[in-house]
């Protein structure tokens, strides 16, 4: 320890000079003070210079600077995988019991000679005081390793162990992580490495969600090991009906094999199917002989009516798009053919007609108030169209045409396009629109240009407009069928012409969701995944509001209800269920808006996790490379006691020591002030004694 300070050590000589001054000015001799024994004058000229010199000191502002040498700690990380693997084993028994005791006593052995810190992992890294369940649905080394990177970094680390059987099905392979400090990786091996036979669902392929009323793929993967030569069974139950049933042989020590299957979708909502094979006397593992699928069956099928005056390429070419789309139940009429009920569609696409000798057909069109989709050509009465109050002004009569080309108009915004087919529409062929002027239109709504030659004329030729609540869709020409004949022509697919149409129809055919309560939520879940859900609610001037209590009751698939209450967010609503087991789960949502109930009914689905129950060995090498590579050790569970002398030498994993520097001002030292009180106080005291006061 020192003592310094911030100006020239001159002026420490200077404070001695000025207290000696100082001194010697109120002690000089005089009559008063001959009376005095020079042992007291003495006395009181050291205490008084002493005092002075201390408070001029002071001024000075003097520095106490120290040297402090401190150990750190080696610390030593005990990672146990509590993963569901662990128990994949015949000893399953043993790591429930036997092994947490032998684990308790390596812990109070390495404790007595070092920090022992314990953390437990599989998709998580879990408090080290949390229970050794073995019920982690994933094993992810890597978030392990981030994790004490994290929260140790700087100190002093001996040693890691990990605990583990070596599967990991999440994150980086842990042989080639990049740890940021050096210390040793003792690894043990946990569970078996032996081969047994064993039978499991590797993969199922299927729709996630199907339309009512079409088939829908299940294509089951199975995987086998040491079982050749026997024969197993694969199930597939619906609501607890076996619905299809299979046996295959098992060809090959080693085998996977693929089972298809092709069901109708004939219920509405989330329909589960189990499916199962044949478990042999043989598994340690039975979990991985079974497992579930979900699909969402939906009823939300646009109808489409394509209605014409006559057959034309230009309805072949659109019927061949909407034909392929799922979600579509599409009819293709004349209008002489049939009377059809018109406000039964979401969507009519009208083709070549509107004369005087169509106006019945077209009165009935634009009363059902359905999404309609004209496409006008050389023979469609232009006056009619005027007539229905269509959102712009037609001028030019039929028969006559141009030969015009299009061109995409950069500032449409209600959908998008790639940037493919932009080009493409630019480049299409010309088609043959209507001679005439088009004005009264919006600009925005425009998507593409009528270009004749090289001039981009201002009139629309595709365009979207609005009579009352009905959208229109509106394409000024015939002759697309050779937009989708470029196409192919141009890229060996009509991919292009596909999107085109697509949205154009996707557009006027979906439904605006004018509902007061809306919830914004996904319709699957997996087990690892909380369940979240947003909601907005309106009142009637559709104004965003949330200061009434939104509820909903979740019912699960045993008709166990449970209550929860939406939280405030923004204008909005928000809850968050956590995560649930796997199943289908229905809800319910309400709220009183200005004294009406508004509710919204739906369902979700959880999936199962079953990652940790796809392999039914151990894997030890993965552990063994990881020691290697940090110049650790590999030890069995039965070596135990072995790993545990690693850790008698506490020479091994020596503490750190470092020496730091520290400089105090001397004002904050309390002592300083008491010593010059008294200082003070005993020369008053001393004075007042002998009469001098």
């Amino acid at each position: 320890m020192e003592i310094t300070t911030e100006y020239n050590s001159w002026y420490i000589i200077l404070c001695a000079v000025l207290a000696g001054l100082y001194t010697f000015i109120l002690y000089r001799k005089n009559a008063r003070q001959n009376e005095l024994a020079a042992w007291v004058i003495n006395l009181l000229v050291g205490l008084r210079f002493l005092s002075v010199f201390i408070i001029a000191i002071l001024l000075i502002n003097p520095l106490l600077q120290k040297w402090v040498t401190q150990s750190d700690e080696p610390i030593i990380i005990l990672a146990q995988d509590v993963s569901e693997s662990i128990l994949n084993n015949k000893d399953s028994a043993f790591y429930k019991t036997i092994y947490l005791e032998k684990i308790e006593r390596l812990k109070q052995s390495i404790s007595g000679n070092y920090k022992l810190v314990s953390l437990p992992f599989g998709a998580d890294v879990l408090p080290g005081s949390a229970p050794i369940l073995y019920s982690e649905k994933q094993t992810n080394y890597a978030k392990l390793f981030n994790e004490i990177d994290a929260r140790y970094a700087g100190d002093n680390v001996g040693a890691l162990i990990i605990a583990s059987d070596g599967l990991f099905n999440v994150g980086a392979n842990p042989s080639y992580y990049n740890f940021k400090q050096l210390y040793p990786v003792y690894t043990i091996g946990l569970g078996d490495t032996n081969d047994i036979g064993d039978i499991s669902i590797a993969e199922i392929l299927t729709n996630e969600i199907a339309y009512l009323g079409n088939k829908f793929p299940v294509n089951v993967g199975i995987n086998t090991q040491l079982l050749k030569g026997k024969m197993a069974t694969l199930t597939i139950a619906h609501k607890g009906k076996v619905v299809a049933k299979r046996n295959f042989e098992i060809t090959s020590e080693s085998d996977y094999s693929e089972q298809k299957f092709v069901f109708t979708a004939d219920e509405v909502g989330a329909q589960r199917y189990t499916i199962s094979v044949t478990e042999f006397d043989t598994e340690l593992n039975l979990i991985n002989n079974h497992s579930q699928v979900l699909i969402d069956v939906i009823d939300n099928r646009d109808k489409i009516l394509i209605l014409s005056d006559a057959p034309h390429p230009d309805i072949a070419a659109i019927r061949s798009v909407l034909s392929k789309k799922d979600n579509i139940e599409l009819d293709v009429a004349l209008i002489g053919d049939i009377d059809k009920v018109y406000s039964s569609y979401n969507l009519i696409i009208s083709h070549g007609f509107g004369g005087a000798e169509n106006s019945n057909i077209w009165n009935k069109v634009w009363e059902a108030k359905v999404p309609l989709w004209v496409i006008i050509d050389g023979k469609t009465g232009l006056s009619a169209i005027n007539t229905f109050n269509s959102g712009f002004q037609l001028k030019g009569s039929a028969g006559k045409t141009n030969t015009i080309n299009g061109v995409f108009n950069d500032g449409f915004s209600h959908f998008k396009l790639g940037k493919e087919t932009h080009e493409f529409l630019n480049n299409c062929p010309p088609v043959f629109s209507p001679y005439g002027e088009i004005n009264g239109y919006q600009k925005s709504q425009v998507l593409m240009y009528q270009k004749l030659g090289s001039l981009t004329t201002p009139y629309p030729l595709a365009y979207f407009g609005k009579r009352n609540d009905q959208k229109t869709g509106w394409f000024f020409g015939e002759g697309i069928w050779k937009w989708k004949m470029f196409d192919y022509q141009e890229n060996g697919n009509t991919i292009q012409f596909e999107e085109f149409v697509g949205k154009f129809v996707q557009y006027l055919s979906v439904k605006e969701d004018k509902s007061r309560l809306r919830l914004n939520y996904n319709k699957r879940f997996s087990e690892s995944q909380s369940v979240n859900f947003k909601a907005d609610v309106y009142n009637k001037s559709y104004e965003l509001i949330n200061t009434e209590e939104l509820k909903m009751e979740v019912t699960n698939e045993m008709g166990s209800k449970f209550n929860y209450v939406f939280g405030a967010m923004g204008a909005s609503y928000r809850l968050d269920l956590g995560k649930l087991p796997a199943g289908v789960y229905d809800f319910e949502s309400s709220v009183f808006s200005v004294g009406e109930k508004l509710t919204k009914k739906g369902s979700f689905i959880i999936t199962p996790l079953t990652v940790e129950w796809q392999k039914v060995s151990a894997d030890f090498n993965v552990l063994k490379k990881l020691s290697e590579k940090t110049k650790g050790k590999f030890f069995l569970v039965n070596e135990l006691e072995q790993l545990e002398q690693e850790f008698q030498d506490t020479l091994k994993f020596p503490s750190i020591s470092y020496t730091s520097e520290t400089k105090k001002s001397i004002l904050h030292e309390k002592w300083i002030f008491f010593l010059v009180l008294l200082l003070l106080t005993i020369e008053w005291v001393t004075r007042k004694y002998k009469g001098r006061y």
